[in-house]
């Protein structure tokens, strides 16, 4: 008797709210942080330490000449790949670019340097801050005509000197509403300092409606599809990051143009165009580290917009997102937080046929996240993703199966990674809480009481070793890699499992342990390759007794396929009469 993991086609009625199930399997989850950072994982220590000095001591503008410079990528225009959208429909509010002051060209320069003056005015007599965000939008509104773009170049010099000085605002409303200046002048100045300060400003959540409220969402799209330099983009791409994670904005990213501009962003060709970007007079050898390092950002927008709503996949299918996020696996598997965003996005896709064929038939997604988990076993966020993902590959692929049974040492590989991890469990102290998985707390399922105490959800190390044992039962449905698998010297870690835990408090453990044994157990024993778990079968014929009287109807449903098999043994036979069983 053998059986799937990770079958969604049954619907069997559940005893218990949120009772773990096969059919059913936990999912990651991307668990909330309450401090907004550019990094959060250790590759980039000495990036995200610069950048918190440069929060603590404040972040002025580094704007070097009164008409900036204008980066480009190499020689990327508005007509390439990074080409930036139309301009979009104004939000209720928000002044439109073609609301321009219908006045003579030799007029525009004239009645722009008045509102220049006026707002300087305004600034610099300390008036209320009622009036100066009035002023502000008014300026904003002069800049904002097109056909005032090549007739204001002093007036914008004399502009930007006065933005300079005035971007520090304490208030918030205040700076937005500047930042927002710098974007509408044409040419644009240097936007280093601008970028910065939004992505600190970006940092407070209560800044996120500012962010909505002044359009500042298109203005940092735009922006960044233009690729004007890897420093700037960093802390554009920075900011997009924070804001995503509040509904009005991520709500107003799904019907932008965003998934294209970050497709864009993410795709073979233009990652090798920013790597070898020129600008920002960064060393040769560290401009794909800052590379790297946008990615971070734009991958974490992605996760946010996955995350979100699952009505975003069709945004990945029809830009291709996942084959391009699968192909960062492979270029840049030494960057784990980048990666790690990476196998988020794609653990929340790969339940859909449509996606799991595009990561299936990729030509090293597979491999590459195998490789994750032998490179980073310790990294237990990243290994649990890796996990679930080729878990939902090998559910139904056979090539998938067969491929991991290829790629390196394969299969022994994958046991011994289950041997240390089953090592690292046993060496936590008790009720350890965990922090990556979607696992709420549980009731316990205590077969005599309704209301038994609540049980501490899995820890990660738990959660890791669940994930790996079902992708592990999902490989021995394919005979020649079963057969390798029960006679394979460490594969009895499952049977110690199944001793040394109790299915009151491990149950999702137990449960896939099972799976595995039953799947194993298939296997006869041969002379030259005796079948381990078969050989443990009288041991564990206690157990398999008494999960018989389990209220989860898949824990009895297991035993018994597993009897099924262990009963050709007449040992086991003469076991489960005595027994009762």
């Amino acid at each position: 008797v053998r059986t799937r993991c990770m079958d969604q086609s049954r619907d069997a009625p559940k005893a218990r709210k949120n009772m773990p199930s096969l059919r059913h399997p936990t999912r990651p989850l991307t668990p909330l942080v309450e401090d907004r950072h550019l990094f959060y994982g250790s590759d980039y220590a000495a990036t995200a330490a610069a950048a918190a000095a440069a929060a603590a001591a404040g972040s002025r503008p580094t704007t070097t000449s009164p008409l900036g410079r204008h980066h480009s990528m190499g020689n990327a225009s508005r007509g390439s790949p990074l080409a930036s959208p139309s301009p979009p429909a104004p939000r209720e509010g928000v002044l439109s670019r073609h609301q321009s002051l219908k006045i003579s060209s030799g007029g525009q320069l004239l009645q722009l340097r008045r509102e220049v003056r006026e707002f300087v005015d305004v600034l610099d007599s300390e008036r209320s801050l009622e009036l100066q965000l009035q002023a502000a939008d008014k300026l904003a509104l002069a800049l904002d005509g097109e056909s005032l773009a090549t007739a204001v170049t002093r007036t914008q010099s004399e502009t930007v000197i006065m933005l300079d000085k005035l971007i520090e605002s304490v208030d918030a409303n205040l700076a937005i509403k500047i930042c927002r200046l710098y974007f509408l002048m044409n040419p644009q100045p240097d936007m280093v300092g601008v970028c910065k300060k939004l992505y600190f400003l970006s940092k407070e959540k209560t800044n996120d409606k500012l962010f909505y409220s002044e359009n500042l969402i298109e203005c940092i799209t735009r922006f960044i599809d233009a690729g004007e330099g890897l420093v700037p983009l960093l802390y554009a791409s920075g900011a997009l990051k924070h804001i995503s994670e509040s509904t009005l904005c991520i709500k107003a990213l799904l019907t932008s143009n965003v998934a294209r501009i970050l497709g864009n962003l993410v795709k073979p060709q233009t990652i090798t165009q920013l790597a070898s970007c020129p600008a920002d007079g960064l060393l040769p050898q560290k401009r794909p580290a800052k590379a790297a390092q946008i990615l971070v950002q734009v991958t974490a927008v992605l996760r946010n917009l996955a995350a979100y709503s699952m009505a975003s996949k069709s945004l990945f299918v029809a830009n291709n997102l996942l084959g391009d996020l699968c192909t960062i696996l492979h270029t840049h598997g030494q960057h784990t937080e980048l990666v790690l965003n990476v196998t988020r996005i794609l653990s929340k896709f790969t339940t859909f046929p449509d996606c799991l064929d595009i990561v299936t038939t990729h030509d090293s997604a597979v491999e590459d996240l195998l490789q994750i988990l032998f490179k980073y076993p310790t990294n237990l966020p990243l290994c649990v993703r890796s996990c679930f993902v080729l878990t939902t590959l090998t559910m139904e692929s056979a090539p998938v199966r067969e491929k991991i049974a290829r790629t390196g040492d394969g299969v022994p590989a994958l046991i011994a990674l289950l041997l240390e991890w089953a090592k690292m469990d046993a060496a936590l102290p008790p009720n350890t809480q965990n922090s990556c998985v979607q696992s709420p707390p549980q009731p316990q399922a205590a077969p005599t009481s309704v209301d038994a105490p609540m049980v501490a959800p899995p820890s990660d190390i738990e959660q890791a070793m669940i994930k790996l044992i079902r992708l592990i039962a999902n490989l021995s449905i394919n005979e020649d890699i079963g057969i390798l698998i029960s006679h394979s010297p460490g594969i009895e870690v499952l049977i110690h499992i199944l001793d040394d835990k109790s299915v009151y408090e491990h149950e999702e453990l137990v449960l896939n342990v099972l799976c595995a044994v039953t799947n194993i157990s298939y296997y006869p024993s041969t002379p030259d390759a005796p079948n381990i778990i078969l050989q443990h079968a009288t041991g564990i014929t206690p157990v398999l007794i008494s999960l018989l009287q389990h209220e989860n109807d898949e824990a009895i449903t297991e035993s018994i396929r597993a009897f099924g098999n262990f009963s050709r043994d007449e040992r086991v036979r003469t076991a489960m009469y005595e027994q009762g069983g």
